[in-house]
């Protein structure tokens, strides 16, 4: 329509304008227009390879976003596409705006829907899991990456958001990262975890996450999430990583855990905890580790004085090439 068209050239004139001249692009996702920055070839590819997802923390998205995370360089090293899908845009006053630190009302401040406060009172009605999704299956038809090798990781909100993602969609990926997010109470009940065809899929997602001890953000023991800038309203209860770690292994069954400690690594060396559950139920409803056919992995580090920072590795290359190295396992 005249009004869509009017809209996407709005948005293309002010993100060339206000973000550093990264290359945003527009997806019409069921009527919305949705937007993203792809880091990839730039046409079909004879040799399908990997496409991962990254999804990045509220707030505005700049080149300097994408220097944080790394993963471009890491794509480039190792031959795989990287999608950078975007929350959407709230502004001051707007009924959606869930203002994180330093947003201030930004009118370029970012946020994807994770569902805050249950179904009906969601802050958002933005679908952005299945927009998430609806790219990733585009991108990867439009160059040629392996359907059967689609990965997602996010930081922050973008962590958040792939809880929800294993819920919805563990069939059609093929392991999923969050790096300092959580799991709200009210996704863990709501419809995305517990509709029966989310909870018969073929296959359970691997899953990795990477958190801070001293987390002050989104806390390691869970807590209640509070809004500020414009919205201050609680955005509920939120899981410890631990029992976050315990919902996903009684959801895949595993039974076999181990632990250990990695010294000298993490955020002034302090350390990592590394907790891992694996030898998780098959029965149809899990992805084979290409290791071992009989077995799939959760697992979870502990950052020692990890705080709400991207850099729990010790630096942000580090981080992302964790995961990385996590997601290699199912390739």
């Amino acid at each position: 329509s005249f009004l869509l068209i009017v809209l996407v050239f709005i948005l293309v004139f002010m993100n060339n304008n206000d973000n550093n001249n990264i290359n945003i692009k527009i997806f019409n996702h069921n009527g919305v227009v949705r937007q993203y920055v792809y880091h990839g070839p730039d046409k079909k590819q004879g040799n399908k390879q990997p496409l991962i997802a990254v999804i990045p923390n509220s707030g505005e998205f700049t080149s300097s976003t994408i220097e944080l995370l790394q993963y471009n360089n890491i794509a480039d090293q190792n031959n795989f596409g990287v999608v950078y899908p975007l929350g959407m845009i709230v502004q001051e006053g707007d009924s959606n705006s869930n203002s994180g630190p330093g947003s201030s009302g930004d009118s370029r401040y970012r946020r994807f829907n994770v569902n805050y406060n249950g179904d009906s009172n969601s802050k958002a009605t933005d679908d952005d899991s299945d927009f998430i999704m609806d790219l990733m299956l585009y991108i990867s038809s439009e160059y040629s990456f392996d359907i059967n090798k689609l990965f997602v990781t996010g930081y922050g909100n973008g962590g958040d958001m792939c809880y929800i993602l294993a819920c919805k969609y563990s069939n059609l990926l093929s392991a999923i990262s969050s790096v300092a997010g959580t799991m709200y109470e009210s996704v863990k009940l709501s419809k995305y975890c517990n509709e029966p065809d989310t909870m018969q899929l073929a296959k359970n997602s691997p899953i990795y996450s990477i958190h801070g001890k001293i987390d002050q953000y989104t806390k390691w023991d869970g807590g209640i999430s509070i809004g500020n800038g414009i919205d201050a309203t609680s955005n509920g209860p939120y899981m410890s990583q631990i029992n976050i770690l315990n919902y996903w292994k009684e959801r895949y069954d595993c039974i076999v855990m181990n632990t250990n400690t990695i010294s000298n690594e993490g955020i002034g060396n302090s350390g990592i905890n590394k907790l891992k559950y694996s030898s998780c139920h098959q029965g149809g409803s899990i992805i084979n580790n290409p290791i071992d056919s009989t077995n799939s992995q959760l697992w979870l580090d502990e950052v020692i004085d990890g705080d709400h920072n991207y850099n729990l590795y010790g630096t942000n290359e580090k981080t992302s090439k964790a995961v990385w190295d996590f997601f290699q396992l199912y390739i």
